[in-house]
C-alpha cells in the first residue's frame, strides 16, 4: 500500500532529515530516500543543498597498495640515495625533477 504524501507546508523533523541523509550517503537515489520520508524528491534536494551535500564516503585503501609510512620510507631512502650519488651520474630515480635540479646546481657543470 502507497502511503499519501506529507501534507503540503509541513517540514521534516529532525529525525526525518537524519534519515535522507542516511539514504543518500548509503546509496539510495533521491526517489527513494523521498518515498521512505513522505516527502518529493525537491526537498531532498533542498536538503542536501542547505546541508552542503553529503559528505564523501571512506574509502578503504586496497591491501595491495603501500601504506603511508612505506612509501614515506621508501622516498626517504630514495632521497638518502641520490644525497650520495656524484653530481654527473643521474639519481638512482632515473631522469626526474630532483637530478635535473642536482645538475643545474652541481659546481663542476659549466654555466
Amino acid at each position: 500500500m502507497i502511503e499519501p504524501k506529507r501534507a503540503k507546508g509541513l517540514r521534516l523533523t529532525p529525525e526525518e532529515r537524519l534519515e535522507v541523509r542516511r539514504r543518500i550517503s548509503g546509496g539510495e537515489s533521491f526517489e527513494q530516500a523521498a518515498e521512505a520520508v513522505r516527502c518529493t524528491t525537491k526537498t531532498v534536494q533542498r536538503l542536501l543543498n542547505a546541508v552542503g551535500g553529503v559528505s564523501p564516503r571512506e574509502k578503504e585503501r586496497s591491501k595491495l597498495r603501500l601504506s603511508l609510512v612505506e612509501r614515506e620510507e621508501i622516498s626517504h631512502n630514495d632521497l638518502l640515495s641520490c644525497d650520495d650519488a656524484p653530481f654527473e651520474d643521474p639519481c638512482v630515480r632515473g631522469d626526474t625533477e630532483v637530478s635535473h635540479t642536482r645538475r643545474l646546481l652541481s659546481p663542476t657543470m659549466p654555466i
